[in-house]
């Protein structure tokens, strides 16, 4: 019974080891034509291996309990072996050679301290050098051409990319040319709170606190974020100084999170799972109805959309057209009226997974490129630019394309070691004002024991104040750039290590 369980695990990993690895060439083989992700490949090779080990060859796993495991000890340890080489030799020629190249679509990514200036990176040098505009003045450059610009933010809670943000919608020929701003935050159910707090001058530092908290807190539902707060706060002040002509409109494109109509759990969880699906159309729908209301009614014709760089791709130029993103909705739809831009964000990965590893654009040849240059703060068009003909890493399932094919443009400003986020608690969040809608968007989470949970936010030594924690630029996350290919890769190296220590354990058995 005993060798039976043996036999069984060892036919497992064995057969693990080559529908993953066979899983590997053919993913990374079809990377070149499709737009698909690893799962479905791995779980389509598992198919065809076992209908075709079945009908073909007339043999499954369980094929392994009748034969002797000694007699393919040999043949498994040279698969162990050349998979370990193969491995070993792919991540040292990704670390060591120019930072264009993916040896067999496996991509390791090197300590920025260890990153050569090699000719890719210095031909990035070369180029920002030569390039003097800077970005601000590349983003209002771009109204001149197009009536719709959209700014690809990076990770929501990154406070210093929205100084920039404010220096470009303060700077008077935006206030002149577009005056519109189009941000993810904010549920168009409250546009009319909007409209009411960016016209109204408070009395005083609480008032405008209180005011801009209520906005957020009916408007988004939740956001710990103190970048929107300030932004929306200087705002406020900037129209002040400005006539009622020339004031700047603050337009929100997300939905209410928390519609008062929704009771239950049950029912903000089918709500949850609704807007989820349709987030991007439902913000593109919005920027495209808000163009069309200002070319129809407005002086000033052009608008600024700020939205997360996951919103942001530009999918219309392939042969494929992935709908499902906000910008790419919108570019299809205002054909020839609309830019996009990139601000130096993070890279590797797909969706929010790769928000929780620093990674840096194409191997940190590109930080490593601006570090040397003093982090040059510039604008420029990816279109003929080095930077525009690397690989796009930004999300693994258009890894076939450049960055060029996805962004129109790209704007550095900071180095990621000097990013901020400022998290926290909105001023006056649980007073009086706002405590029973609180309540019952707690209930809707789940939390039964509302007022209990109140009472202990309250206690906390950040209630009531935002608190400032510096981006995560340790070298060791910095290198890893997705969490689900590096997940690959780790079932990879452990599946070969189990068969290895069976193996090992097997042969010490067998000579005794």
């Amino acid at each position: 019974m005993k060798n039976r369980k043996k036999k069984i695990i060892v036919s497992f990993f064995i057969e693990l080891n080559l529908i993953f690895s066979l899983g590997l060439i053919f993913y990374y083989l079809l990377q070149l034509i499709l737009n698909v992700d690893f799962i479905y490949v791995f779980l389509a090779v598992a198919i065809l291996y076992y209908l075709f080990s079945y009908f073909i060859l007339k043999k499954t796993i369980f094929k392994y309990l009748n034969d002797k495991v000694s007699q393919r000890l040999k043949i498994l340890l040279i698969l162990f072996g050349a998979n370990i080489i193969f491995y070993l030799l792919v991540m040292t020629l990704n670390n060591t050679h120019s930072s264009k190249y993916s040896f067999m679509g496996m991509r390791y990514y090197p300590y920025k301290v260890h990153l050569k200036v090699d000719k890719n990176v210095q031909n990035k040098i070369d180029f920002i050098k030569n390039e003097n505009t800077s970005a601000k003045d590349y983003i209002i450059n771009l109204f001149d051409k197009y009536d719709v610009v959209i700014l690809g933010e990076r990770p929501h809670t990154e406070n210093t990319q929205w100084d920039l943000i404010y220096y470009i919608v303060s700077d008077r020929r935006f206030i002149e040319m577009s005056g519109n701003v189009f941000t993810e935050m904010g549920s168009t159910d409250y546009q009319y709170l909007a409209d009411e707090y960016f016209k109204t001058k408070y009395n005083s530092e609480k008032e405008l606190d209180k005011a801009t908290t209520k906005l957020f807190y009916l408007a988004q539902g939740y956001t710990e974020k103190k970048n929107y707060f300030t932004f929306f706060k200087r705002l406020n002040l900037l129209n002040q100084t400005l006539p009622d002509s020339l004031k700047i409109r603050e337009n929100f494109t997300g939905i209410n999170l928390f519609p008062p109509d929704i009771k239950t759990p049950e029912e903000f969880e089918k709500h949850n799972k609704y807007w989820n699906r349709n987030y991007d159309s439902i913000m593109a729908d919005n920027v495209i109805k808000g163009y069309a209301r200002i070319q129809k009614g407005e002086k000033r014709k052009k608008m600024l959309v700020i939205t997360n760089f996951t919103h942001s791709f530009n999918l219309t130029k392939h042969k494929f057209k992935n709908l499902k993103n906000e910008t790419t909705y919108i570019f299809d739809s205002l054909k020839g009226s609309v830019a996009n831009v990139l601000i130096n964000s993070i890279a590797g990965g797909k969706k929010y997974y790769s928000q929780f590893f620093l990674g840096s654009h194409n191997k940190s040849s590109w930080d490593k490129a601006f570090e040397l240059c003093g982090n040059k703060s510039i604008g420029f068009d990816l279109e003929g630019s080095p930077f525009g003909e690397d690989q796009f890493d930004m999300n693994l399932n258009f890894s076939q394309f450049k960055y060029k094919d996805i962004y129109h443009g790209f704007i550095f400003y900071k180095s990621k070691f000097d990013w901020v986020n400022w998290t926290g608690q909105f001023p006056y969040e649980l007073e009086d004002d706002f405590i029973d809608e609180y309540k019952r968007r707690n209930i809707l989470y789940g939390r039964e024991k509302a007022n209990l949970y109140i009472q202990e936010q309250r206690k906390s030594k950040d209630y009531d104040k935002f608190v400032e924690r510096k981006m995560n630029t340790d070298l060791f996350v910095y290198a890893k750039q997705n969490i689900k290919l590096i997940s690959y890769q780790l079932i990879f190296i452990l599946s070969n290590f189990l068969i290895l220590i069976l193996i090992l354990r097997y042969i010490i058995k067998s000579r005794k």
